[in-house]
């Protein structure tokens, strides 16, 4: 090893890290009462680059973790339940306006009334059933109820367009109405 200017430096070797800390440290002075015997300090080794990983707790693994208090109690479901049928009962008007207007519509765009159903004939078969006052309301009352129930056999492709559109509107105008009945706008 050659002597440059109090450091020492190896020749033919690469430098540790050890070496370099040494060579730029400069050594501590020993005191004339220490011992005549010189102690060899091991060159310590840094990982650079690698993370310190932390030793997980020591929990024994029948212990569940401590439970949160929560610092609001919430409601129980029948409280929740109550509540909403409370809204929905107060302001009753609007709610069923909105399902009122959704219906027709849905009615009108995607069901239609258009039937394939003979109703003259149907009409003819009933009032030779019924007789009277009551024949011709019998009659009228079941004609409505088979064009309704069959409403919507024949549906068209748009259909179903038309009634993702219905049913994406008319819930953003349930939510919006719930929200101003809770913000209290009236």
């Amino acid at each position: 090893m050659a002597k440059k200017s109090g450091r020492a430096v190896s020749k033919g070797k690469s430098k540790t890290l050890a070496s370099k800390k040494a060579a730029t440290k400069p050594k501590a002075k020993t005191s004339k009462k220490a011992t005549s015997k010189s102690v060899k300090v091991q060159p310590q080794t840094i990982r650079t680059g690698v993370p310190r990983r932390l030793k997980p707790p020591k929990r024994k693994f029948w212990q569940l973790p401590k439970p949160v208090k929560h610092p609001v109690k919430l409601p129980n479901v029948w409280r929740l339940t109550k509540t909403a049928a409370e809204t929905l009962w107060l302001h009753k008007r609007l709610f069923i306006g909105i399902t009122l207007v959704y219906g027709v519509l849905n009615l009108i765009l995607v069901k239609g009334l258009a039937s394939s159903t003979d109703v003259g004939g149907l009409k003819s078969q009933l009032s030779q059933a019924f007789h009277g006052h009551f024949g011709s309301l019998a009659s009228g009352l079941s004609i409505f109820v088979v064009l309704v129930g069959s409403a919507g056999n024949g549906s068209s492709q748009t259909a179903g367009a038309y009634q993702l559109f219905l049913a994406l509107v008319t819930s953003l105008a349930i939510i919006w109405a719930l929200r101003q009945v809770l913000a209290g706008v009236a």
